[in-house]
């Protein structure tokens, strides 16, 4: 019996490749975390493994190989990444603002990259990403050259303080304060493609003339636009258990997926369409994630969407889990800092339980639910309830099992659990589906004769999302603050593997 299960396992592991390739990935990254190697040592060990691999050919012992290459290509990326720590002395910096993400009691938070410093009147190019805390009073934009004489304050990750351990693991080097009297010098950069676009968006839904929460929950969900959030709405949407829906995820890029489809869903009428449609909706996907500024977990869900439209346009039957394992593998290589990023985490987990636990659960539901077909005299009214209540039942099982997945890493994290976000998720993503559906044909096609029905439909969809995270964090009793170690979320997301492999086995078993 116990042979039968490992085969079994053994089988579908088969299936995915990239999961081993992640696992290996994953594993050569922390070592290179743990450990400090000359980058030449590196190099050597991987020619050595590659001809170790070459040499093997098909033998079995090639494929362990294989995986040991892989974890020394993470730790190459590890050590090409890794950088030396700046000096904390008050020096002259030249900051360039990459994102502003909040503001509060007069102070901005956002992120920049330190891009030289000045030394015996020259500037030394450097290359430090740091967090930048700066006074509202400064009016910096987003993209701006800034030049202050100013300290940078080093996130040491052996101190005890989990917001420094998790920023130094993010890639960042420390936290810049800057006044308006330690800022020399602002420079306004020509903007990219991306702010332009976003620019333009704001500006076109800005014209509906929305009440401010309404048009801040809109700009964010949609456009990644999230300095206008007023610090009590975070706090409602995070209580609630609805945060996630304030930045643009996977979630969000689906939207973007479906309404893109749906817009050019006539050019299948066209010789290769599928492909062309494929193509155009592929270019859509990139172009939004420029929009909203390249986010990790917006280029991980355009990865995984442009791989799954490429796979739908072939007609293939793509597994989805070893879809999202290689869109994780090629994020990691390219930044192994993105492995710490929690947004990234968070969205990897949430699709990753969608596939593996929402899928199965949501097909024997179905299954005990009689269909009917067109040929069947079944009224129309008994039709359309099977139709929506099979919606309804993938919405409820896509939100518990997406809940259900984040939270040990979300207790862990942010020290907050909020059951209320499994009760009320899928009615938050149909109303934030909606208002994202929305408010993208709008800015696409903002005519004037249909401006009052978009500004209604929006209003609608956002006011109904505000008021529901607003009674939800007012709700107590289902919201437990707290933060859990990292050795019992592991021993939680160790129990989530043990139950992801039962599924594997009954799944085969039954086939």
């Amino acid at each position: 019996m116990k042979n039968l299960a490992a085969k079994h396992l053994s089988e579908q592991l088969a299936l995915m490749p990239m999961l081993k390739v992640l696992l290996a990935v994953v594993v050569g990254v922390v070592l290179a975390e743990r450990l400090t190697l000359p980058l030449w040592s590196v190099v050597a060990a991987l020619f050595l493994s590659l001809a170790a691999v070459w040499r093997l050919g098909t033998r079995s012992f090639s494929d362990i190989y294989l995986l040991v290459t892989i974890s020394l290509v993470a730790v190459l990326s590890v050590e090409v990444h890794r950088r030396s720590m700046p000096s904390e002395d008050a020096r002259i910096y030249k900051i360039k603002v990459s994102a502003l993400n909040s503001q509060s009691a007069g102070r901005v938070y956002g992120e920049g990259r330190v891009v030289g410093e000045y030394r015996n009147d020259s500037v030394v190019e450097r290359n430090f990403p740091v967090r930048i805390t700066l006074d509202s009073a400064a009016h910096v934009t987003e993209g701006s050259l800034l030049t202050a004489f100013c300290r940078i304050r080093l996130f040491r990750p052996t101190q005890e303080n989990r917001y420094a351990h998790y920023m130094s693991r993010r890639g960042f080097v420390g936290q810049v304060w800057l006044s308006s009297k330690s800022i020399m010098r602002i420079e306004e950069l020509p903007s990219d493609l991306g702010q332009r676009l976003q620019q333009h968006a704001a500006t076109r839904l800005a014209r509906l003339n929305l009440p401010p929460d309404v048009e801040s929950i809109a700009a964010a969900i949609t456009i990644g636009e999230r300095l206008s959030l007023s610090p009590k709405l975070r706090d409602e949407y995070r209580r609630s258990g609805a945060s996630h829906l304030l930045a643009v995820s996977g979630l969000h890029v689906g939207f973007v997926v479906v309404v893109a489809n749906f817009l050019l869903a006539l050019l299948i009428l066209l010789p290769h369409g599928q492909l062309l449609r494929s193509a155009c909706v592929i270019m859509l996907i990139w172009l939004y994630a420029a929009v909203v500024g390249f986010s990790p977990s917006v280029v991980r869900a355009a990865a995984m969407f442009s791989i799954l439209q490429i796979a739908l346009s072939l007609a293939s039957n793509t597994l989805s889990l070893n879809t999202l394992c290689l869109a994780a593998v090629l994020m990691i290589l390219s930044n192994p800092f993105m492995m710490h990023d929690v947004g990234f985490l968070l969205s990897f987990l949430a699709v990753a339980g969608i596939v593996e636990w929402g899928r199965p659960l949501l097909f024997r539901l179905r299954a005990a639910i009689p269909s009917a077909t067109l040929g069947q005299s079944v009224p129309l009214y008994r039709q359309l309830w099977r139709y929506v209540l099979h919606w309804f039942l993938a919405g409820v099982i896509v939100s518990v099992v997406a809940s259900a997945a984040t939270m040990p890493l979300v207790a862990w994290q942010f020290g907050i659990t909020s059951l209320w976000g499994v009760f009320f998720s899928p009615v938050m993503v149909l109303l934030c589906g909606i208002a994202v559906g929305a408010t993208l044909v709008w800015i696409l096609f903002p005519f004037a004769a249909f401006a009052p029905l978009f500004h209604w439909v929006i209003r609608l969809s956002v006011s109904a999302m505000n008021g529901i995270a607003e009674w939800c964090a007012a709700q107590s009793r289902l919201i437990f603050e707290g933060y859990i170690g990292g050795v019992e979320c592991g021993i939680i997301y160790l129990l989530y593997i043990v139950f992801t492999l039962s599924i594997w086995l009954h799944k085969k078993s039954h086939s």
